[in-house]
């Protein structure tokens, strides 16, 4: 399955190729989550994560720290929070043959 902007609503399709253009280092990061993120766009991960890439995708508003989850070596991640139909599509994507974006 690819994925074009098209396929999006309007309001989600700047994200899209917001992430496009991202690194490849933070592209990988970014996929990472995706895969690993639950329907509600939440995922776990270490604290120790990647920092330099985390702090990357949170700068571009990509990502978020759900800071209701405290635990003393995990974090607790939103993921794509603002495009929910992105999300779907990029999960399914994941899902059926682990191709990134």
């Amino acid at each position: 399955m690819k994925l074009d902007a098209g396929d999006l609503p309007e309001k989600e399709r700047h994200v899209f190729e917001q992430m496009k253009q991202l690194s490849p280092a933070n592209k990988r990061v970014l996929w990472t989550l995706i895969k690993i993120s639950n329907k509600d766009h939440i995922c776990l991960i270490n604290k120790e994560y990647r920092p330099q890439e985390m702090n990357a995708l949170m700068k571009e508003y990509l990502i978020s720290i759900n800071h209701a989850y405290l635990h003393p070596r995990k974090t607790s991640i939103f993921v794509l929070r603002r495009t929910p139909h992105l999300m779907k599509k990029l999960q399914q994507i994941a899902t059926e043959n682990q191709s990134g974006f």
